[in-house]
């Protein structure tokens, strides 16, 4: 497997390494980060075309090199620390990817679930009573959300523009 490390590797596949998320998950005591080297080399894989599939559009920054295979290393990422070096992995996109890579291990696939949106309920009616349930916009609308990565990689997001609006 090959690991980003900042030189923005034309072939990189995971932003982090079997032994990078073994000492994270251990000092953490997460005990369903198991299985054999493949498969967690798989799961750190597919954790990081979760993180960039789901901000590829948020990262802070642009590409430091054109070509790379991740969306990071980034140039011009300015965090309220400062600007962060382009040609590094920042610590927290690495937690991030284990985080994720954990998820991906107890239920491979289960970040990038296929998505039927003409299979999906749109309304439905028991007797006289009605419930319509709101539309489903885009296939990032279903993708699932881990609480614990979004306040991970909150410091590398761009901020949000506009305001959510709902009524009542």
């Amino acid at each position: 497997m090959v690991v980003e490390d900042g030189r923005s590797l034309p072939d990189a596949e995971s932003y982090a390494g079997v032994e990078a998320a073994d000492a994270y998950h251990a000092a953490r005591g997460n005990t369903a980060w198991a299985g054999d080297q493949a498969d967690k080399e798989a799961a750190l894989r597919r954790g990081t075309e979760y993180l960039d599939g789901l901000y590829r559009t948020r990262w802070l920054g642009r590409p430091a090199v054109p070509g790379q295979a991740l969306c990071w290393p980034r140039a011009c990422a300015w965090t309220s620390d400062g600007l962060l070096p382009s040609d590094a992995i920042p610590m927290a996109l690495v937690r991030a990817c284990c985080e994720a890579a954990l998820r991906e291990i107890q239920d491979p696939g289960g970040l990038t679930p296929d998505i039927f949106p003409g299979e999906r309920v749109v309304s439905e009616a028991v007797g006289p009573l009605k419930m319509d349930y709101a539309a489903v916009r885009a296939p990032t609308d279903v993708l699932p959300v881990i609480v614990t990565v979004e306040r991970i990689v909150a410091p590398l997001l761009r901020a949000a523009v506009g305001a959510l609006v709902m009524r009542a």
